[in-house]
């Protein structure tokens, strides 16, 4: 029972087997007295071939700076492990084919790579960029069965014009009308870019650099147009307080002008000794 619970590790008479499989074949790693004995071992041929931590018996031994995390097979697209070794499979047409099974992810990584750009897969699919064939062209998705101009995202409208579609977050968003089918598609492409979509969603995949050269230069230019905007709008706003402080100048000063005639008119008039009414005129001696 004892030998049980450790993993790699096999119960022979009154000693215990430890055996581990590596790259589809097993390897006898001795007979030892107990369970403990035999798991450490199988761990330290585990560690020795790198698997995860998750596949040792003793994971507080591990040593210090190895790899704890699970294996690194789901990093790869089409990729699952079954035990020790690696299967590959992918889904063409809507059915699973199995690829065959691996000692190593990387291995059913690469089976799978091959069998994609059989079906023609985009290269965004793939698993290893650097190693797809120089000149591969994925195949295009399948039209609208709607769709009988031979472009994605266009259709005929009444006129003989081409009305350009694309859907957005699964919501139908009208480009436009244009006078003919290649204008609505390189429409359809500019809005696929803005809405980043893949290559292999484009009309015309090896205009996608123009393009979204054209879509950032458009980009550049409302940004332009706002700061413009922006800084017009602020050098308004700042103009404002200085005509308050002019208004308030002259006011003060106006108040001060008054105050000092007034202060003067009066002096003047204490010093000639007449009183002066403010119902009638100046009445001065003399006049009678």
């Amino acid at each position: 029972m004892d030998g049980v619970k450790y993993r790699g590790v096999k119960k022979d008479g009154k000693r215990f087997q430890a055996r581990i499989r590596i790259k589809g074949k097993g390897q006898y790693l001795g007979m030892f007295d107990t369970a403990k004995e035999a798991a450490r071992a199988y761990d330290r041929a585990a560690i020795q071939a790198g698997r995860p931590a998750p596949k040792l018996n003793f994971q507080d031994k591990i040593p210090r700076g190895y790899i704890k995390e699970r294996s690194d097979d789901v990093k790869y697209q089409g990729v699952k492990q079954r035990g020790d070794n690696f299967k590959a499979r992918i889904k063409i047409d809507g059915k699973d084919q199995g690829l065959g099974t691996f000692n190593t992810p990387k291995e059913a990584a690469q089976a799978y790579d091959r069998a994609a750009i059989q079906a023609g897969r985009p290269i965004s699919k793939l698993n290893f960029l650097n190693q797809v064939p120089k000149n591969y062209k994925p195949k295009k998705k399948k039209l609208d069965p709607r769709n009988t101009t031979g472009f994605r995202g266009v259709y005929e409208s009444d006129g003989d014009r081409f009305m350009a579609r694309i859907s957005i977050g699964g919501k139908e968003q009208y480009i436009g009308c244009f006078a003919t089918a290649e204008e609505a598609a390189g429409a359809y492409d500019l809005a696929a870019i803005q809405a980043k979509r893949p290559t292999y969603d484009l009309n015309f995949p090896d205009m996608m650099e123009a393009a979204a050269l054209k879509v950032r230069e458009e980009a550049n230019a409302k940004k332009a147009q706002r700061q413009a905007k922006k800084a017009k709008t602020t050098t308004k706003k700042n103009k404002f307080p200085i005509k308050k402080n002019k208004k308030l100048r002259k006011s003060s000063t106006t108040k001060s002008n008054g105050g000092s005639s007034s202060s003067s008119s009066s002096s003047s008039s204490s010093t000639s000794g007449v009183h002066v009414s403010r119902e009638f005129p100046i009445i001065r001696q003399g006049n009678f």
